[in-house]
Parts: C-alpha cells; structure tokens; sequence
C-alpha cells in the first residue's frame, strides 16, 4: 500500500465524518458504571494524575486540580494560549504537553495556581503522542516518526534521534529503556529498544485486531487499546463498506501480550468492544491500576476491565458519556486516567467526568531511566564530494537567496540565520518570538512565519542583517507557512490548522488581514503554492480538496474557486510552471490553471514508468520538477521536459525530513529538518547536471 495517501488523510479528520453505526448494543449488556459531570464545562482532550492532582488540557488550556478529595476535584490554577493541545504527561513539577501543529511545551507547575510556560519545542511535524522518563521525553509525529529528546536543561531541549518513521503513530510509552508504540493502519504494537537513545533499534512489531493508538506498559506486559477496523476490512478507513466487506468497524478492543522478551512479544489475550465507525474524534487509550485497567474508546465510552487473569480479563463495567444534543450522539471519551476509587474521563466535547470506580487506585510508574548523554550544539558546516551542508541549532525548514550568495534560512528553535553560500559561512542569528517554521524574502523584505510568534517582518538591512519592521499576531495565531511575491504588499500565511489568509503589509507596522477563509479539511505542511501563477493567482489547498484559486489584484484579494468543487481532491503537493499550476496528486502529477473549472479528477495524469510514485511537495524549475516526502526521508528530481513522458533523474533518501526544496539563483537547496540545509556542489541534483535547466 502507498502510504502517501494516509499522509493526506489522517486518523483525525477535523471535519465531521458520517458515522455508521453497525452494531446496536443491548440495553444491560455491561454492568453501568455511575458518571457524574461535566466539572468543567469545555472541551477536555486528555487526563493525568500525579500525587494528588488531576491534569487536564482541552481548548489550549492547562487545568490543574486537587484531588485530595477524589470525587470532588478543586480548581487549583490554569494556563492558556497552548495551541491544538492533544496529549500530557507530569514528571519533575512539570507539565509536558504536545499540542499537534504548535510542537511541545514545556510548562512549570511549582506553583500549581501560577502555572507558566519554559519552553516551547518545535517538533518533527504534528505533535500527536507523549511518554516522558526524564531526562527522555518521546513525542509521536504521525508518519515522520517517534522524535527522542533531551529535556536535561527544560529551558533549552535538544534533538536526539527519531525511530519508526513512515508508520502512523499517534500515542506512545516508555518503561524500563522500551519504547511501546500501536501503529494506526499498520494495525501493530511496535516495542523498540531505546537504552541507547542516540541509537534506538526496533525490537520487534506484533500485528493488533484493530488500529493501534493507545498503549501502556507494566511489569513485563503491554496494554494496547485498538480501534476502527479489524485486519479483514482492506480499505481507507473512513471509506463505506460494501456488504461483502468484513471487519468494518470490529477493530474495538484491548489486547493484552507478554513483553518479557521485547524479541517475541506474545499476545495473551483480546477483549472485543462494541463495533462501531466514527471517524472523528477517534482516539482510545488505556490506563492501568494493580488489578485493573481502564479502556476509552470514543463513543463506546470507557470500559473498566479485571486483568487479575491476563489470559482470561472480564469487563467489570462501562460509563457512557451523556448525550449531547447539538452532536446527535454520546459525548467521545477521549481519554481516562485512574484516581483513587474513580476514574477521571475526558469529555471531547463537553469536558471532565467522573466514574465510580471504588475497585482501582492509581499506581506508580516503574523506573528504569534510558541513558542520555548531554551534549552543547555548534552550528557545523560540513563539505562532500557532493553536498554542502550547514547545521544550525533547531531544525531547517525553508531557506531562501536575499540576494547574492546570501540565503535566510528558517531554524525552528534556532531563529532566522543569514548565511553566505560561497563558501558557507554564518552572518547573522536573529532570535525571534517563536520556532521559525518558514521564511519569504520580496522588495528588500523578509517575512518569518514563527508559529505563535505570528509573522514576523522584517528590513532586510545593511549587511543583509534583518531588522525588525513589524508583526500580525491576532488571538489565537500559530503562522505555519508564509508566501511573499515581488511587486505585492500582500504576504499569504497559513495560520493554525485551518485557516488561509492574506495580510496587506503595505505598512509594515501594521500589518492587516484582508481575507481569512477556511477550505476543506486541514493543513499538513505547507499547502500555499510558492508562487502566483502569472503574478496574479494565488492556489492553495487543505488535505481534503483543492487547489482553491484566489486572485490578488483588484482592489481586495478575493476568492474565485467554488469549495464544493474543490471538496474531495487529495492533492500532495503544487508549483508554478509558467502560466500554469503543477498539481501533484494520485501518485503522478496534472496541469491546471485559474480559469479551467474541469474537476481535478478529469484531468490527465502523468506518471513516472514502473511504480514509482510522484508525490509530495514540489518545486518547478524549467523542465526540472522536484519532489520531497519528509515522512520516507527522500528526494527526486524528474525531468518534465515531454510533460506526458516524465522521466527520473535522481533519487536520495536523507537523514533528516526534507522540506519543499528550492531554485533560487541557480542554486538548489533542501531543508532537511535536524539534517540541515543540503546545498549542492557536485552532486547528481547539482543544477548544471539537471538536464532541464542545461
């Protein structure tokens, strides 16, 4: 199966999917579980407990409480403005949250009234799972792998290797120098060992009956919560079934293996949920007290399970979240984490219950802390036989030519560096408000998309020295890429995970928003086409349909594309060829422009010979296009000369996670993420060796 097509359409879908309901459950088939609430009255997303407080975050906020008296918990303080927030753990008086687009906070909670950011950490890609085993801290980045870090010094994190990547992974856990991961599609429970963090090694995968997410690990034995559909239904999986379809919807379960020996886990058991298909939210987890385990499942609710036999658990109960009108269904439980005689759910939708559970107590976690060597970051330069290569502290998202051999170059942690390519060598180091995910340079000004920082502008000033001119920053802003076109004062961003908007930065001071529009589905990397077709058009896409035109001269930018034609075309990647848009989608790539309104899906697609994939994100130059997928670590240059016939030209696997590479002044670049900024001297992708652009 070609996963790049799983990269565009995620477990989670942030539109509302139909759900098909396939199995009714009879009325006294579980015991029920008494459930009180909502405490509070937001969206709650995950739980944790440590001593004696309770954790939640939902809606980009941080809740603490105590639970000295379990089933009466008491606002203790909360903290705000923290992004798409998904997942938490607690260790060391500090909060770790990943917040999907807006990468890891670090938050202090000395003061549980007071609680405050440390550090806030650009990751891989969407920070979906946590573990945390200090100084180790595991963060899930969907397919761009299992991102290990050193969190020794919590206001300066540092980037240590990353592990399973191209295989969804979207919760994970740590006990005793193992790595436990549930594979989504792959339907697996993944067990690497990470004593050796700098060198972790894949121990060995166990197929699941259902979509992995959830797992925990405890005393020689996983916990592995699944869901979706079980191994017999073959297709994507919010698709429809055909009648002859087997398995839609009967992946809900936990499953229980012997870990003793990481080599040959052993499953000892499965207990089959309800069946039933949603596909957002779809998220289920499991937590673990002594005899007992605690199992979320969405809107099957929680389910409370006696594994005092591992080989032979026994529901014990199931609390069903209430029924909320506006929804037409049950609230989705969305996680569980086991207090003293309760269980604490977190409502998606409506916020935290409590479940009468006098059976359960929560439990301490077992040691076993992986070595990390500490280690201070230089920017290094390094020279092959084929490539130059400059590594900066964070990682490398985007570069661009300022003029000359000058290059800006995007560094997450590490600001805006202006570095001169001939030979390389470092200018200058900006620090900025956020982890700069993407940077434009247009009419002697650069523009910096700096996640909560909002975009940053800037002069680029005497000694190409950027200066600061000004910034947009409304409430609620995570600015992921930003476009600049020479001879425009409109700069495009993508902000958040949803939202397109162009900003009219003709007074640099005050920047403002001009059209903000919402497309369908969500942003996985950077879906704003680099350049205008004819100076005019801007094209943008969201995971679930595009390109949507947009045509910026006039008196105000405006949209020209109908959505509901745009609604259903899954699309990798898009360039500027000419007078034309390059569209790369169905493994290969089409043409297209503004004014033609055929449906993608009617217009030819060329493909490379064999089973070689064009996917993606993409740049164009001449006859030359270029693809990179950060989630396989590879790169290709294809010659599009005879547009029908495209033919391979080269092909490298990296050890970072390419970004959208760039022609600029006869120099191609490739941000590699924690690989650095790749630049050509002599190798196969070297310009003069590319045969469209001889």
């Amino acid at each position: 199966m070609h996963y790049w097509y799983l990269l565009l359409a995620p477990a989670a879908l942030c539109l509302p999917i139909k759900a098909y309901s396939i199995d009714k459950v009879e009325p006294g088939i579980y015991n029920k579980l008494a459930i009180r609430g909502p405490v509070m009255k937001e969206p709650c997303i995950d739980v944790a407990i440590n001593a004696k407080r309770l954790y939640t975050i939902g809606a980009g906020v941080l809740r603490i409480y105590d639970i000295t008296d379990a089933k009466n918990p008491r606002a203790l303080g909360n903290l705000s403005g923290l992004g798409s927030t998904r997942q938490l753990e607690i260790a060391d008086n500090t909060a770790f949250i990943v917040s999907r687009e807006d990468g890891l906070y670090i938050v202090d909670i000395k003061d549980p009234a007071r609680p405050s950011i440390i550090y806030h950490y650009d990751t891989l890609e969407k920070a979906t799972g946590l573990a945390v085993s200090l100084p180790l801290v595991a963060v899930a980045s969907r397919f761009h792998g299992v991102e290990l870090i050193n969190v020794s010094d919590k206001q300066h994190l540092r980037y240590i290797s990353t592990v399973i990547p191209m295989k969804e992974v979207q919760s994970v856990d740590i006990r005793n120098g193992c790595l436990y991961a549930g594979t989504w599609a792959d339907r697996e429970l993944i067990i690497v060992d990470i004593h050796n963090p700098y060198y972790p090694l894949v121990k060995s995968a166990a197929p699941l009956g259902g979509y992995g997410d959830g797992v925990r690990a405890m005393s020689g034995f996983a916990y592995a919560a699944t869901g979706h559909h079980a191994p017999e239904f073959k297709k994507i999986h919010y698709a429809s079934p055909d009648a002859e379809d087997r398995g839609y919807g009967k992946g809900h379960g936990l499953e229980i293996f012997n870990v003793n020996d990481p080599l040959k886990p052993q499953r000892l058991s499965r207990v089959d949920f309800p069946a039933f298909y949603n596909g957002y939210p779809d998220m289920w987890g499991v937590d673990i007290s002594d005899k007992y385990v605690a199992v979320n499942d969405v809107y099957n609710g929680v389910f409370l399970i006696d594994i005092s036999e591992k080989a032979h658990p026994v529901v014990k109960g199931r609390a069903v979240l209430p029924y909320i009108e506006e929804k037409k269904s049950a609230d989705a439980a969305a996680a569980v984490a086991v207090g003293d005689g309760v269980l604490y759910v977190a409502g998606y939708f409506s916020g935290l219950y409590i479940v009468d559970a006098p059976e359960v107590k929560p439990i301490m976690s077992e040691g076993g802390t992986p070595v990390v060597l500490t280690a201070s970051h230089k920017e290094t330069i390094i020279s092959d036989k084929e490539w130059e290569i400059y590594r900066p502290e964070g990682q490398v998202h985007a570069a661009v030519m300022t003029g000359g051999s000058v290059a800006a170059v995007a560094a997450g942690n590490g600001g805006i560096h202006i570095i001169d390519l001939n030979p390389v060598k470092v200018r200058h180091i900006i620090p900025t408000d956020d982890f700069v995910l993407d940077i434009a340079v247009a009419d002697g000004m650069l523009y910096a998309a700096e996640a909560t920082g909002g975009l940053s502008i800037w002069n680029i000033g005497a000694d190409k020295k950027p200066v600061f001119a000004g910034r947009y920053r409304p409430e609620k802003c995570s600015v992921q890429q930003v476009v600049a076109e020479p001879g425009k004062h409109y700069v495009l961003i993508e902000n958040g995970t949803y939202l397109f908007e162009i900003i009219n930065v003709k007074n640099p001071a005050k920047p403002v928003c001009v059209l903000s529009d919402r497309g369908p589905g969500i942003f996985y990397g950077k879906c704003i086409t680099s350049a205008l077709v004819n100076g005019r058009y801007a094209s943008v896409y969201w995971h679930m349909g595009g390109p949507v035109w947009y045509d910026l001269d006039g008196d105000t930018p405006c949209r020209i594309s109908d959505m509901k034609q745009a609604a259903g075309n899954i699309i990798t990647g898009t360039a500027v060829r000419g007078g034309e848009l390059v569209v790369s989608h169905s493994s290969g790539y089409s043409l297209t422009t503004p004014d033609d309104k055929r449906p993608l899906k009617a217009l030819p697609v060329f493909k490379l010979s064999g089973m070689e994939p064009i996917n993606g994100k993409i740049a164009v130059k001449g006859n030359v296009l270029m693809t990179s997928v950060g989630a396989w670590k590879v790169v290709k240059a294809i010659d599009i000369t005879d547009v029908a016939h495209p033919k391979l030209i080269g092909k490298m696997y990296t050890p970072g996670n390419p970004d959208i590479p760039v022609f600029q002044d006869n120099i191609l670049m490739i941000p590699d993420g924690h690989g650095g900024l790749r630049m050509t001297s002599d190798s196969q992708f070297a310009p003069d060796r590319l045969p469209g652009l001889r």
